[in-house]
Formats: C-alpha cells, sequence, structure tokens
C-alpha cells in the first residue's frame, strides 16, 4: 500500500508540479486559459492556444477525438490518447506523410486539450530551448540555426529580440557575417534588422593603407545614370576626387540607391557595399573623355512594378569615420519596369446584329474569339466570328457592325468604338479583323470589355 501511495504521489508531483511554466514565442510572454503542466518530462500545453500563436489554422473532430492544425504545405494531425503525431506535407499535387511518436500522448485536463510542446512546436520548423532553473520555455520561430541565441549560457532562457542584439554588440556571439553587419542579422536591403527594427549600417572592413586612402576622399563627381536596354540594366556612376578635385580616388563606401516613379512609387531600395574593384575607365559620350568611375549595376529583375516608366534615382554615398555625400537626384526618362494591365472579356460565343431605323435586323454575326494587345497606352482588339444572317439573301456580301465599350475598374466608360467585319457572306467567317483605340490604358489598372448591337 506504501509504495503504491508513493508511485500515485510521485506522478502527481511529476505531472502538476511546475504550475508556474513560462513559454515565450519569439520573446512574447504566453498565456494559457490551462496552464501548462510536466508529464514524464515533457511539457503540454493548451492545444488550440500553441497552434494559433504558431500561425497554424486548427480543425477538431469530435467524433474521433482529433486535432489537424495547417500551416501553408504542413498539415499535423494529433488524437488524444495517441503516442503518433503525423505530419502531412503538400507540394502541388504530392502529398508525404510522416508518422513521428510522442513520448507522452495528448490528453484533456480541466476540459482543454493539452499536447506536447516541443514535438508539435519543431514539426512547424521552430526551435526550443528550456531553462529548468526558472522553468522557462524559450521558442524561436521560423527555421534559423540560432542555438547559441537563447543567451550567452547556451540554449537557454527567455529573451526578447532586442536584448539578442545587444548581446551581440557586446560581442558575446563571435560571427564574422554577424560582425560586419553591425552586429545584427537578418537584415534587409538596407540593413534594417527584421528582428529588433534597428538600423545596422555596414562597418565596412579596410586595411591601414585603404583607410588612408578613404581619408584622401573630399569631392564627388561625374555622378550619372542610364539604361543600359543590351544588357536590361540600369548603370549608376559617380567619381571620388581628392582635395585638389584633381586626383581620382577608389575607396570602399556603402552606396543608399532607392528609385521612385513619377506617381510616387518606390520601386528600388538597397543599400550596397563598393570596393576599389568596382572602379574603372569610362568614356563621356560627348567629349570622349576617359574618367574613372566607380559603376553600380541595377538589373530591369530587381525593380518592381510600377504605374510609370519616368521617375528619379536618389542616391547617398557614405563611409562612416571617413566621408559622407548628400543625397543627389537623377531623372530616369523611362524604361522603368509597368505593371501589367488585364481586360475581362465578355462571354462567347455572342450573337450581334446591326439594325435599320425601323429596327429591322439588316445582319448578324457570332463573335467567336476576341482577343487583346496591349502596346503602352495603346489597345488593339482582335475580333473573330461567323456570319449567321443577311437580310438581302445568304449569298450576299457585306460588313457589319459590332459596337464595344471599355470600362474601367469604376465602371466609368474611358473609351468606346464601332467594329467594322470583312465582306462575307452567310456561314462564312473571319479571324482577328482589328480594331484599335489609343491613349486608353493606364499600368496595373482592370479593365472590362463589353459588346453590343449597332442601330
Amino acid at each position: 500500500l506504501f509504495l503504491v501511495l508513493l508511485i500515485l504521489s510521485f506522478s502527481l508531483i511529476t505531472t502538476f508540479a511546475n504550475e508556474d511554466i513560462n513559454v515565450y514565442l519569439d520573446g512574447e510572454l504566453l498565456t494559457f486559459d490551462v496552464p501548462p503542466i510536466i508529464r514524464n518530462g515533457r511539457t503540454l500545453v493548451p492545444l488550440r492556444a500553441i497552434f494559433e500563436k504558431l500561425g497554424a489554422t486548427v480543425d477538431w473532430d469530435e467524433a474521433t477525438q482529433t486535432a489537424t492544425a495547417t500551416k501553408d504545405f504542413l498539415k499535423v494531425s494529433i488524437t488524444i490518447g495517441s503516442s503518433n503525431m503525423a505530419c502531412y506535407y503538400t507540394y502541388g499535387d504530392e502529398t508525404t506523410i510522416e508518422n513521428y511518436t510522442l513520448d507522452v500522448p495528448a490528453m484533456v485536463v480541466n476540459g482543454r486539450t493539452l499536447i506536447p510542446l516541443r514535438a508539435v512546436s519543431e514539426a512547424f520548423w521552430c526551435q526550443v530551448g528550456w531553462d529548468g532553473t526558472d522553468n522557462t520555455i524559450s521558442i524561436i520561430d521560423d527555421n534559423y540555426d540560432l542555438t547559441m541565441l537563447y543567451a550567452p549560457g547556451g540554449r537557454s532562457r527567455a529573451f526578447s529580440w532586442n536584448s539578442v542584439c545587444s548581446q551581440l554588440a557586446v560581442g558575446w556571439y563571435e560571427d564574422d557575417t554577424l560582425t560586419n553587419y553591425g552586429n545584427h542579422f537578418d537584415l534587409d536591403s538596407n540593413f534594417i534588422c527584421q528582428r529588433c527594427g534597428s538600423f545596422a549600417p555596414p562597418q565596412i572592413n579596410m586595411t591601414a593603407e585603404e583607410q588612408l586612402i578613404a581619408r584622401n576622399v573630399q569631392y564627388i563627381n561625374n555622378r550619372e545614370v542610364w539604361h543600359d536596354s543590351t544588357n536590361e540594366q540600369f548603370i549608376l556612376t559617380f567619381s571620388f576626387l581628392d582635395s585638389t578635385q584633381t586626383i581620382d580616388i577608389a575607396s570602399h563606401a556603402a552606396v543608399c540607391v532607392w528609385i521612385i516613379n513619377d506617381n510616387d512609387e518606390c520601386v528600388y531600395s538597397k543599400t550596397l557595399i563598393v570596393s576599389p574593384e568596382d572602379f574603372g575607365y569610362w568614356t563621356k559620350t560627348l567629349t570622349g573623355a576617359q574618367t574613372y568611375r566607380c559603376a553600380i549595376y541595377i538589373n530591369d529583375w530587381e525593380l518592381d512594378y510600377g504605374t510609370s516608366e519616368e521617375g528619379t534615382l536618389y542616391f547617398s554615398i557614405y563611409n562612416d569615420g571617413y566621408f559622407s555625400f548628400d543625397t543627389k537626384a537623377l531623372d530616369i526618362d523611362g524604361n522603368l519596369p509597368l505593371k501589367g494591365s488585364h481586360i475581362e472579356l465578355p462571354a462567347l460565343p455572342d450573337i450581334i446584329s446591326e439594325y435599320s431605323y425601323d429596327r429591322q435586323i439588316l445582319t448578324s454575326y457570332k463573335i467567336t474569339d476576341i482577343s487583346y494587345k496591349i502596346n503602352n497606352d495603346d489597345l488593339t482588339l482582335y475580333f473573330s466570328g461567323e456570319k449567321t444572317y443577311d437580310q438581302k439573301g445568304n449569298n450576299y456580301s457585306q460588313s457589319c457592325k459590332v459596337g464595344w465599350k471599355l470600362y474601367d475598374s469604376e465602371g466609368y466608360v474611358v473609351k468606346s468604338g464601332t467594329f467594322y467585319t470583312p465582306n462575307v457572306a452567310v456561314g462564312e467567317k473571319f479571324r482577328n479583323e482589328t480594331s484599335a483605340a489609343y491613349d486608353c490604358i493606364k499600368p496595373g489598372e482592370n479593365y472590362t470589355l463589353k459588346i453590343s448591337d449597332v442601330d
């Protein structure tokens, strides 16, 4: 009897002793309506709460006591009382299944389904750390190898991303890549840390000789931008000069570049690091003079699509502690990529007729296909069809009119016209006959085309 009581007591302690378990997800302390418990060395938390915090959609099947959580191409299935966790990975039309054995099955506690925290978190590509000194669990979302980022002491302790970046700044995490980028990681193209939001300007590594060269940079010249249609790229150039403005200098620098089109849309934004290897001789088009410049290449595919081909390129240049130049604006006269426009076409086939003044049908055509081509702001419509009726008889050959209107996304008529078919007899067909409209298409706009009878 004593042994039985001892075993039951130990089981209760194992299950419910650690009531104050703190769970952090990316530095945020999570709260649950039923507190986490520890069972056989595993922490269990409320199913719906943790799945939804991980960004998954949860479904519950009462009949089978099974919960499924879906996120992107992954679906996880857990059944109460079962030690199996099924993971379904769907890529296109193919789905693969992997089964995992849980150390502790899902269970119901105080009306809530509790599931093993580590198993489900890692199924969704998260990392999990445990600090037994104060019962703290840290979960890092996304599949980063951040084992050392839990704390200077190892894989433990809760954290906020601001504190992680602060710890990086004092140097407890040694990594050349992080050091080069201001002791931050996961930076965007403008060196903004995506975890703490701080600007992390690149720390440019230079030799003693290169530092002496950088100190001599006093002026900037030959700031130009043009489009190379052959290689489908914009080329930005500039020169560094010494205090006499006579000696060209090749130096390391950070260059912030952004392009705003004439409709105030930012289509490019990036901070680039240049080195002496990016400098070379360029020939001026008008004078033929040789100038020593740095060249930055911006490929067309790197730019976002906008609603204007023209705009302005802005750029600033600096090398902390050595030189800094104010923002310069250069005009771009074309070649910025444009958003595509779409035209919703009418349902076909459709019978279109031409009427006399007294509403008698003169001719009828069955329109079987309509297509279109957009060239800048011009539109060409292509009609195909078959003549089905002629008041003057089946063998009479004449043209028929088809009315059309083009509506923008707000329902306004932006263009209308009449398409004239070729002279054909009843039963004869025509293909890709054209009707053109000019100055009517705006980039990125959606339109609707309607066709109608004509008097």
